[in-house]
């Protein structure tokens, strides 16, 4: 008699709210920006699943459940004995178990709770059915069923169900479909054989698309509690650029190149148009799921914009300011250019556009590592987490590691005239607001945009005709790490940014392999796709700017004497004043600063140089 009173004491207890809670049950639904469905993530182990709203349903979806599962679902108190007896005599009669008796409730609370098909299991879930209904309402019993219902596929719930075999939300379900629904609630093989008309069954087979993009809106972009995430991925375009990925890597397979990352943004929304980790994620041999776009390495040359930035901002440099590309040694740190020759006398805007160490590491000097560390964090580079001192001054040269997403995002800032902003993923009301701030000013952002798509600056390291060549304005720098272990190549036009990188997962060394010839063409086939569409491409920026002419060689004002001159821009007040001092009637006077290069070049006063 004790005992019977706590069990009947213990079924009137109410069932927590967090094992009713639909967060665990419903899957997340991403899409491409198009709506298209790039992957359904199942919810913990039930299956992929959508709320049901009885609010929306119309009637005969949810009446086609009770007439098929419980017809007397609204007149029983969670446990239905005429049926329990009718099953009872069923089982008998068949010397096996043939017939449950189960309610709706009772369903309800075998999905709950999972347990054997043993007496001991049914009683148990009976007891449970009999809390279910004093805790919910028959509506609320209805929608929690009607949310977790295994219908088949790996599919749970009518939402869910309607979207996969219908293409059609549940609210817009037939009668007939409805039927079918209900009947696979109890014998979900009949979706092999037993298809209503309308059946679309090639959706039986799960959407996988933008792998590494879908991983990373399920691990940290999607909004709490959401069950339908719209983002901003073009999918057309992401297929193409997985589709050159691939191509491309198996054009470098021979340089011992086995994977590739990219990444597009728009530019005036910082949208995430493409977003490839790999070029195939099923690629095991080659770690075709580690997300190449979030994973940390050296970013060789593509951090100089951002000192150069920083000392045209602060330290006086201009395009013209002339910078020495001589053997220097920093503190037991002895750079060397990438084509190990060193060049003498080199105005900024042709260091920074040939990709020159030397001179970068001088501008980082005059800008100091603290400084330069700064910089960089408030452009977005959050992974450089030591000290200044830790980097030093190799910082300049990429002895620091980096992800392809943030280069990316700073370069954006470039492209949005020194503005950073967090990039966007997700589409619509769920979209978080996005943080910006000011990196630099728009008028060093133009310069250093100018500088970066001069394809006359680039010749001395590159020529002319190579991979960063396009027929509308781009913004570009490569960058290569030691030893040939990875190479980038990032730029922007006024409407898109993209950024590359080409090596191997596993950080073998490429076989020479460098940003110009791995990941240059990668990105100039990308950056091509991304334009697609965009009949006239929009100017790279709108400034005013101060132009003069000045010596080809010293940066400073043209004078009388020097064989060749160069057009330059300057911001407002920052020309040069003098005129250049190393031209003279007789020759070349490249004085003390550069005497010793000069002599083993075999220049001295008097000889000419050719600029």
């Amino acid at each position: 008699m004790k005992g019977a009173l706590i069990c009947c004491a213990l079924a009137a207890c109410a069932v927590p709210p967090e094992e009713l809670s639909l967060a665990g049950a419903v899957s997340l639904r991403v899409e491409a920006r198009d709506g298209t469905l790039l992957r359904e993530f199942a919810s913990r182990s039930e299956g992929h699943a959508a709320p049901a709203n009885l609010d929306e349903l119309p009637a005969h979806v949810w009446q086609a459940f009770v007439e098929t599962e419980d017809r007397r679902f609204f007149s029983h108190s969670g446990v239905d004995g005429y049926a329990l007896a009718r099953a009872a005599w069923q089982d008998v009669r068949h010397f096996k178990f043939v017939q449950g008796g189960s309610t709706l409730t009772m369903q309800l609370a075998r999905l709950l709770r999972p347990h054997p098909r043993t007496l001991r299991g049914k009683l148990s879930e009976m007891f449970f059915a009999l809390r279910l209904e004093r805790t919910l309402s028959k509506r609320q019993i209805l929608a929690q069923y009607l949310t977790r219902v295994p219908l088949g596929a790996d599919v749970r719930g009518v939402e869910a169900a309607a979207r996969l075999y219908f293409d059609r939300p549940a609210r817009a379900l037939t009668a007939e479909q409805a039927r079918f629904l209900a009947r696979l609630a109890r014998r979900p093989a009949q979706i092999r054989d037993a298809r209503p008309p309308d059946f679309v069954a090639q959706r039986l087979k799960r959407a996988f698309e933008a792998a590494h993009f879908v991983e990373e809106i399920a691990r940290s972009r999607a909004p709490a509690g959401a069950v339908v995430v719209r983002t901003t991925l073009d999918l057309a375009l992401q297929q193409q650029v997985e589709a050159v990925m691939r191509e491309q890597i198996e054009a470098l397979a021979d340089r011992r190149v086995s994977s590739a990352a990219a990444i597009v943004i728009d530019n005036q929304t910082a949208a995430v148009l493409a977003y490839a980790g790999s070029p195939d994620w099923f690629d095991e041999e080659n770690q075709g799921r580690i997300d190449g776009v979030r994973t940390l390495r050296q970013p060789g040359s593509t951090l100089k914009p951002f000192a150069y930035a920083q000392a045209i901002e602060t330290h006086g440099l201009t395009a013209a300011t002339l910078l020495s590309d001589i053997e220097s040694h920093f503190d037991d740190y002895t750079p060397r250019n990438y084509d190990r020759r060193v060049h003498g006398p080199v105005r900024a805007r042709i260091a920074l556009a040939s990709s020159y160490n030397v001179p970068a590491v001088r501008v980082a000097e005059r800008v100091s590592p603290p400084e330069l560390l700064r910089t960089l964090r408030r452009a977005g580079f959050e992974s450089l987490t030591h000290d200044a001192e830790y980097y030093g001054l190799g910082l300049v040269l990429g002895d620091g590691e980096v992800s392809l997403l943030e280069l990316a995002r700073a370069y954006l800032a470039l492209a949005r005239g020194g503005m950073f902003s967090e990039l966007r993923f997700i589409e619509g009301e769920d979209a978080p607001p996005l943080r910006t701030r000011r990196v630099f000013e728009p008028m060093t952002a133009a310069l250093i945009t100018d500088i970066l798509s001069d394809p006359a600056a680039r010749a001395p390291a590159f020529g002319l005709d190579n991979a960063l060549r396009f027929p509308f304005p781009v913004a570009a720098k490569t960058g290569t790490s030691r030893a040939f272990t990875d190479n980038w190549t990032v730029g922007y036009t006024h409407e898109r940014t993209a950024a590359v990188w080409v090596g191997n997962m596993s950080g073998r060394t490429m076989q020479h392999v460098s940003g110009i010839t791995g990941a240059g063409p990668l990105f100039h086939r990308i950056m091509t796709l991304a334009m697609a569409g965009i009949d006239r491409p929009a100017p790279l920026y709108a400034v005013s700017w101060e132009e003069h002419d000045v010596c080809a060689l010293s940066g400073d004002l043209a004078g009388p004497h020097c064989p060749s001159t160069v057009h330059e821009k300057f911001a407002p007040g920052t020309a040069p004043s003098r005129q250049c001092p190393m031209h003279r009637r007789f020759g070349v006077d490249f004085g003390p600063r550069f005497s010793n290069w000069a002599a083993r070049e075999g220049l001295t006063y008097g000889t000419a140089r050719r600029e």
